[in-house]
């Protein structure tokens, strides 16, 4: 947005702590999104200056927090089934209608980066639903005592265009149900001053003109809070700090290894008492921090004359490569295995690809991915469900509709089995059965994660009978 509007970058938080939260989960979002090259250099300067920096360059190759975040969310790779106590699947068509699963697979991705995400649900002009993801550096949030994981008050940081004007201006939108007798939705402008009449039309809405309203007269905000670990507060935001900072590290390795297959894998020559014309002063900042240079290669040959304060018999030599690149990529290999532990990933969960094709790389294996799934679906299917709610009172409100709006069910599908390790599923369930460990619902629902027992019940009678007709 801020390209197309020229805005600057929109206004940050008062306080310290507030301030210092944004700008730790902007950095992680700029490693998410793959605009971190400024982080790199800034860690390149801290660590090696900036003469050895501008020979190094810059390698991004290596992303350590993406590629977890990236393995290990899978919760979406298939869109999830809504199911309702009474059978209504009028908000499960509505919800399919927007895609909102489709960008659930991204926010899930983001949730673990950033530790935190919220969704924003709306309504168009023609009553259908849209979902909008908010980050966490853009929003000041408080929630109640009673319920720490859950926002009672955001002001989020957004641009809005000024309907008189016709300009796009940074605003925050506020909704407080934090006194749910008198719950406020209203425009702030970046210097707090209200003008919700200016962008909305109408005064600021308290009390009873408050729009977000369950059936029962009881205040929502239209957000939803996803948190990648129950931890009873509404911010997570330094935990896999280590694995942050790691990313960081193991790029400025990956351009020391660039580096050192460019420059220096093949054996150094030197000269004693000669001199190659050409060479030349290089400094790219013009802060007089320069290097003399001049371009070699391994197919090159140098032209070289006697230097003016030699007197005796020049010398050629050479030296031992200056690096010994597998040896660093392995190194590099084994601290971004060591990085990714700080993720929860054991060391055979993570798989290294030596395919000559694709070169070296570390990536998720499927087991990990499936015991990822398994950990955070508590946490995503008590955001979802609660996006599902808010969803039908939204609906109800703008439409006049009776949808319920709650008793609502999700069920995530599996990681499918690899045929290895169906076959061990079926010879570990088989013998269970025999043991008389295990009775057959239960190994139904093995089989069908997510299925309740009554549900796993009717199947199997539904089995039985077709069996007993076919027979």
């Amino acid at each position: 947005m801020s390209s197309l509007t020229g805005l600057s970058s929109p206004p940050v938080p008062t306080d310290p702590t507030e301030h210092r939260r944004w700008q730790h989960t902007r950095m992680r979002r700029r490693l998410l999104y793959g605009s971190w090259d400024q982080d790199l250099q800034a860690r390149l300067r801290a660590q090696i200056g900036d003469i050895r920096r501008e020979a190094w360059g810059i390698d991004m190759s290596s992303n350590i927090l993406r590629v977890v975040c990236t393995g290990l969310s899978s919760l979406y790779s298939k869109w999830p089934t809504i199911s309702h106590d009474a059978g209504d699947l009028t908000v499960s068509a509505a919800i399919e209608e927007s895609g909102l699963f489709n960008l659930m697979a991204r926010v899930q991705r983001d949730t673990l980066g950033l530790r935190e995400m919220l969704v924003r649900v709306e309504i168009t002009a023609d009553n259908r639903l849209t979902y909008r993801p908010v980050f966490p550096d853009l929003v000041i949030a408080a929630s109640h005592p009673d319920d720490p994981g859950q926002p009672v008050k955001i002001k989020e940081s957004r641009q809005r265009l000024n309907p008189h004007t016709g300009k796009y201006a940074w605003c925050w939108d506020e909704c407080d149900i934090s006194n749910p007798d008198a719950p406020v939705y209203r425009i702030l402008a970046s210097d707090g001053g209200d003008v919700t009449k200016q962008y909305l039309g109408v005064d600021a809405m308290i009390g009873a003109n408050y729009p977000y309203k369950y059936a029962d007269g009881r205040p929502f905000v239209p957000y939803t809070i996803y948190h990648a670990a129950e931890t009873a507060t509404l911010w997570d935001t330094y935990e896999w700090r280590e694995l942050v900072e790691g990313s960081l590290s193991a790029a400025v390795f990956y351009c020391m290894l660039a580096h050192s297959y460019r420059q220096s894998s093949w054996p150094q020559r030197y000269m004693i008492g000669l001199q190659a014309p050409g060479a030349g002063y290089v400094d790219e900042d013009g802060d007089g921090a320069g290097r003399t240079a001049i371009v070699t290669d391994p197919a090159t040959v140098l032209v070289l004359q006697p230097s003016e304060d030699m007197a005796g018999q020049p010398t050629v030599g050479q030296w031992q490569a200056g690096a010994d690149c597998q040896k660093l990529q392995e190194t590099a290999l084994a601290y971004e295995r060591r990085i990714a532990s700080y993720a929860g990933i054991r060391g055979d969960l993570i798989r290294q690809s030596g395919d000559p094709r694709s070169g070296y790389a570390l990536s998720v294996s499927r087991a990990a991915q499936r015991e990822g799934q398994g950990a955070y679906e508590p946490m995503f299917r008590q955001g979802d469900l609660r996006l599902i709610s808010i969803s039908a009172a939204m609906l109800n409100r703008a439409t006049g509709s009776a949808l319920p709006e709650s008793g609502y069910h999700i069920t995530y599908a599996g990681i499918p089995l690899s045929p290895e390790e169906m076959r061990a599923q079926r010879e570990h369930l088989t013998t269970m059965l025999e043991l008389g460990l295990m009775d057959k619902a239960e190994a139904y629902q093995a089989l069908h994660p997510g299925v309740s027992r009554a549900d796993a019940l009717t199947a199997l009678e539904r089995i039985d009978r077709l069996n007993r007709t076919l027979t």
